[in-house]
């Protein structure tokens, strides 16, 4: 008899925040780098956050599945 065995594939979805736009890309790109397969990936936007973090009052926010 003969198996085959499937490799466990699972779904994540991976939300991100960024100071810039260019660090937001920056992600995709280290994601595609490490060999995961990148299904959907948003449109990045700049958000307002609902309080400072380290001084900032917006970022740029983004997933991937």
């Amino acid at each position: 008899m003969e198996t085959t065995e499937k490799p466990d594939n699972k779904s994540y979805e991976i939300s991100f925040l960024a100071k810039t736009e260019e660090g937001a890309l920056r992600v995709s790109k280290l994601i595609k780098q490490h060999q995961f397969e990148v299904i959907q990936e948003s449109p990045v936007k700049r958000i307002a956050l609902a309080y400072k973090i380290e001084k900032e009052t917006q970022a740029f926010f983004g997933f991937l599945h």
